[in-house]
């Protein structure tokens, strides 16, 4: 599991791409993307001005989008590692 933060674009790629969420609506910068993991249907926030923040509040939104989905962090990093 790598220490490195992804960066927006990553995370963008992971939603659409790995886990083939779609970018339902968006008001100011948070994106909300929807999709379904393990059967049940998920909403998850992505701010894109994720890159700008702090790496302090990068983990932290990173930890609520795990959460958000559904998904263990050692999954996440690792489908993050495909892109």
């Amino acid at each position: 599991m790598s220490n490195k933060t992804p960066t927006y674009s990553e995370l963008k790629k992971l939603l659409e791409k790995e886990l083939k969420f779609v970018c339902d609506r968006q008001k100011g910068s948070h994106q909300q993307y929807e999709g379904y993991y393990e059967e049940k249907r998920r909403v998850v926030t992505l701010d894109v001005n994720h890159d700008k923040f702090p790496p302090k509040i990068q983990k932290e939104n990173i930890k609520s989008m795990i959460k958000q989905i559904g998904i263990n962090k050692k999954l996440f990093y690792k489908l993050l590692e495909n892109i």
